[in-house]
């Protein structure tokens, strides 16, 4: 939509991010920049999503819910870093 932090947009704090999140989308999106802009597809999203859903954590399972709606209706998303 060339819009940013629309309402469907989510929020995650650096530092709740950095770690094992950051992680798993490096596995997934090699070229993931935490202080830039990273545009994921479809297949990649996926992918982050089976890994959130095998963490037991609250974030990762949020952010596994959130990524699914996201991504079944867009196809892709953009993570935009800080």
């Amino acid at each position: 939509k060339g819009e940013w932090w629309n309402w469907e947009s989510a929020y995650i704090h650096g530092d709740e991010f950095t770690g094992l999140l950051e992680s798993i989308f490096k596995k997934h999106a090699p070229d993931f920049d935490f202080y830039g802009n990273t545009a994921i597809g479809k297949d990649q999203c996926w992918a982050i999503i089976d890994d959130l859903k095998a963490i037991d954590s609250m974030a990762a399972s949020e952010l596994a819910i959130w990524l699914h709606g996201v991504v079944a209706k867009h196809g892709s998303i953009t993570v935009l870093g800080i």
